[in-house]
């Protein structure tokens, strides 16, 4: 059984996750919360640990062939759950990986790098933007998405950004840069174009609208902020979109992963003039950019692969060597 630790069930989408590990085992997932609950993703979950009872909790780790923490919250949950002073020596038992996903453990990496030592965890996973900050330890690891079912992108052009639901994610995504380039791009379209900013919406409402879209831009952070492709970027490759974003360099998942085939774009004027480009191309050229992205999807991050993946690079620690059974 494989136990998966996560702050609430979007984490990390901790709900796909759980779908991934699911096809060759018996999965349990762990959350603290349901933060935020217009996620509607509670009923993915399998023990809550709100109140102050965590032995149910701590029953299914023990008894876990491996414990997927994601993200730094994800530590801390573990931490709850060992619900003792001296919870790093009860954890050091198990058999940890640990996957970095979050703003949290980027502003503390130092921190909980040396956490991830005193626990004696091998097995170690980051998202590509968040390589820099492991010490050269961690495998890229990109979301796991089942992929949707592509419907027609009819009607008017459309171009679509997530930023989150909070002041500091659009400030993290580079939204207002983002925003004045598509009003320069939208001027110098040769058709009509329109722009959505999705906030505070749920998981399954913005894959509807990502089917829609055309093109989806992820992020664009300032200097000195790490970026790349992001979860929404991730999903407008799953919904078979063009997908722009400041991307991380291709050398950080060289050997790992195809690169993705991503617009990148490290600044307002050259996002401007991206997006010119290919609002101007023939509706031909732009599917054949829209196809590339999702066969890219359905190679990478699609449930199965991103299995498979995840399981061969669990294969090669020598420390609680976890066997596929798929």
């Amino acid at each position: 059984m494989i136990a998966i630790v996560a702050q609430s069930a979007a984490w990390g989408r901790a709900w796909e996750v759980k779908r991934a590990f699911a096809l060759g085992d018996d999965v349990s997932l762990i959350c603290a919360d349901d933060n935020p609950p217009w996620r509607n993703l509670g009923n993915h979950v399998d023990c809550w640990i709100e109140d102050e009872d965590t032995r149910r909790a701590r029953r299914i780790v023990e008894s876990a062939r491996l414990v997927w923490v994601i993200g730094a919250p994800g530590l801390d949950t573990l931490a709850r759950i060992g619900d003792c002073e001296a919870w790093e020596s009860w954890a050091s038992n198990l058999p940890l990986a640990a996957w970095w996903v979050d703003t949290q453990y980027l502003f503390e990496a130092p921190r909980y790098n040396a956490l991830l030592d005193q626990l004696g965890v091998r097995w170690r996973f980051a998202m590509p933007d968040l390589l820099q900050y492991t010490a050269g330890r961690a495998v890229p690891l990109l979301h796991p998405f089942a992929m949707p079912e592509l419907v027609p992108k009819a009607g008017i052009l459309t171009i679509l950004h997530s930023p989150g639901s909070t002041k500091r994610g659009l400030a993290r995504k580079g939204t207002d840069a983002i925003e004045r380039a598509v009003e320069r791009a939208r001027a110098l379209a040769d058709e009509p174009v329109r722009y959505e900013r999705l906030v505070g919406v749920r998981a399954d409402e913005v894959m509807a609208a990502k089917l829609r879209a055309h093109i989806v831009i992820d992020q664009m952070p300032a200097a000195g902020l790490p970026s790349g492709l992001g979860q929404s970027g991730e999903e407008g490759l799953a919904a078979g979109c063009v997908v722009f974003s400041k991307m991380f360099p291709a050398e950080a998942t060289a050997g790992y992963f195809q690169h993705p085939p991503v617009q990148d774009v490290a600044t307002e004027d050259a996002l401007a003039d991206a997006l010119v480009r290919v609002l101007r191309l023939s509706a031909a050229e732009r599917e054949e950019l829209m196809q590339r992205g999702r066969q890219w999807a359905e190679a990478t991050t699609a449930l199965t692969p991103w299995r498979a993946y995840v399981m061969s690079h669990l294969a090669v620690s020598p420390e609680h060597r976890v066997k596929e059974t798929a």
